[in-house]
């Protein structure tokens, strides 16, 4: 997936991408499958860093960049991450600066 919006050179298609994560997070949200949400939540903190990183850093619009920071919003209200992660995608968005590698 990361490769995938790394490969992809408009903000609307990696956009896209992030919006169909988005989409199956809430859907564990909705189910109230509490151990599906952290288990998916849980593992997916440490990859939706990078895949958020290069998409905000590399658009010019402040605009387009509002709508990556307002999904990691979302995911922090409704408690899909933890506020640690959610931060952490936050500072990372805006920095630039990634955390290490997690493991394959």
């Amino acid at each position: 997936l990361q490769a995938r919006v790394a490969a992809l050179s408009n903000f609307a298609g990696r956009l896209h991408i992030i919006y169909v994560v988005n989409d199956v997070l809430h859907t564990c949200l909705k189910r109230r499958a509490d151990a599906c949400l952290d288990a998916t939540s849980g593992k997916m903190a440490q990859y939706m860093i990078r895949l958020l990183v290069q998409p905000y850093q590399q658009e010019p619009d402040p605009e387009n960049r509002a709508k990556l920071a307002k999904v990691v919003g979302l995911w922090k209200e409704r408690g899909i991450f933890s506020p640690r992660d959610a931060a952490a995608m936050g500072t990372a968005m805006t920095t630039g600066t990634l955390p290490p590698c997690p493991p394959l």
